[in-house]
């Protein structure tokens, strides 16, 4: 049998060449992944001295870290992956903070002004500063963007992944280094600690709620206090909705703070009562019952006379239309509950437009009661512009059988707000937009009976009168008074 001509063997050695360097290349990228997602292979590589200062003016350092878990991410603005893994590290912020885990991002871009901006339109509220050359080599050299290392609370660097860092990975390599002893904590064996009589006995959680006394269908804001001791999670059902604490986003916020929007629903008896419960870092759980006062909500008949068509049940096509758009609306609903907060600190009206239909008035169609108004109506014309109240993602833009042209805007936290038969959608999916950005214009799309907005809150599934969202995220701008 003769032998292969030259430029087959060549090219046959030439294959294996190049699947031995794609192999050395996957082994690089996802060689650090694998060892953060199973802890095989881990091993203390370094152990850098570093300072940054943040944009806040913050000075973090190796030393100050030492007894944490860090998590330092160096990115850019301009970098795809590093945008991608922000959420996953926003998150590891919120969900960590508490329990001695620390996450710095190092930006290396050029221009400094556009960080500001750029962490403001994702909510990114871990610290953040600009990498210098000192930090750099402090951590062997940053050879691509993104690249992220989480040092142990030794201060050692025990993982470092370039490129985008796969969020299970990445909390699966902090889950094990909190859990790894630091030596010198173990407490002697034989001796049984004890509390000297003066000692001062931790204060207990506190809850406090915003406003004092809601009205029926309207936000609520929770908030939960320890001083005293370290919060882990705390957990809850009010109005019928699963609470979601967060650290508040807030620079005013108190350490060992967390705090969740809660739904008072339209139909809600006085007292509201709940239970919360705490767990603590150190082990420790308490259950802290809530009895909140409710008013009763100021609700209206209002007969419309309306077209036959209009107020007759739907059937057929028309009704499982509906039922696919009503099951749309709540895949919006899920995937707040399921997103931290993204609002801003300041929210705005949509619209300084007066009401035409107030939120839960009951609707009376040629004589008829048939249903609630779970909305509220702003005065318009066709083409006015609608702007997002507050920051948040749009969730969904689409045609609805009864809304027309609608637009969701996902706030995060279980926080929906969703905008009706408009006349023109000016966003897409997607997209992140922020407190007072044009979304739409006022339009007479669907089932109704001339131009105005449509303008519906949501936590979770329970619809919220909307000027509620106003007056507990903050104060509406200057010149824009609440819509009565």
């Amino acid at each position: 049998m003769s032998e292969p001509p030259l430029w087959k063997r060549a090219l046959s050695w030439l294959e294996i060449l190049a699947w031995i360097g794609v192999s050395l290349f996957l082994l690089d990228r996802l060689g650090p992944q694998l060892s953060a997602l199973t802890g095989i292979e881990v091993g203390a590589t370094e152990t850098p001295s570093f300072v940054a200062t943040t944009l806040a003016g913050d000075t973090l350092s190796a030393d100050g870290l030492r007894g944490e878990v860090a998590v330092v991410n160096f990115w850019a603005t301009w970098c795809g992956p590093c945008r991608l893994e922000m959420p996953a590290l926003q998150g590891l912020h919120e969900d960590y903070a508490e329990r001695g885990v620390t996450v710095l991002g190092l930006s290396t871009d050029v221009d400094g002004s556009a960080i500001p901006p750029f962490l403001e339109e994702r909510g990114i509220t871990y610290p953040v500063g600009r990498a210098t050359p000192a930090q750099r080599q402090a951590f062997g050299g940053v050879r691509g963007i993104p690249t992220t290392l989480i040092l142990d609370r030794e201060g050692r660097v025990r993982h470092r992944v370039v490129g985008y860092f796969a969020p299970p990975a990445m909390r699966a390599a902090v889950e094990r280094l909190l859990a790894e002893e630091v030596p010198g904590e173990e407490a002697e064996p034989d001796v049984i600690p004890t509390t000297p009589a003066s000692a001062t006995p931790p204060l207990p959680a506190s809850v406090t709620w915003t406003p004092q006394q809601p009205n029926q269908g309207s936000l609520l804001r929770v908030t939960l206090q320890s001083p005293d001791r370290a919060l882990a999670s705390v957990e809850g059902t009010l109005g019928g909705e699963a609470l979601r604490f967060h650290a508040p986003r807030s620079p005013t916020a108190a350490t060992g703070e967390l705090a969740s929007l809660a739904p008072v629903p339209v139909d809600a008896e006085d007292p509201l009562t709940a239970t919360l419960i705490v767990r603590y870092r150190d082990g420790g759980e308490e259950r802290l019952p809530l009895r909140i006062p409710v008013g009763p909500g100021d609700f209206r008949h209002e007969a419309l006379q309306v077209a036959p068509e209009f107020g007759s049940p739907l059937t057929g096509e028309r009704r499982a239309r509906l039922d696919r758009d009503i099951a749309r609306a709540a895949a919006v609903s899920r995937a707040a509950m399921d997103t931290p907060p993204l609002w801003s600190a300041e929210a705005v009206l949509p619209r300084p437009a007066r009401v035409t239909s107030g939120f839960g008035n009951g609707r009376v169609f040629n004589g008829q009661v048939s249903s609630r108004h779970m909305g509220l109506d702003l005065d318009g014309a066709t083409g006015d512009t609608v702007r997002a109240p507050t920051r948040g993602v749009v969730e969904l833009v689409d045609d609805f059988l009864l809304a027309g042209s609608i637009v969701y805007l996902n706030h995060g936290g279980g926080l929906v707000s969703g905008y009706f038969h408009l006349s023109d959608q000016l966003v897409s999916a997607g997209d992140t937009v922020r407190s007072g950005q044009p979304i739409g214009r006022v339009g007479a799309t669907g089932r109704v009976t001339g131009p105005h907005l449509h303008w519906v809150v949501r936590y979770g599934r329970t619809s919220l009168d909307p000027r509620s969202l106003l007056e507990v995220l903050s104060q509406p701008r200057r010149g824009a008074p609440l819509p009565r």
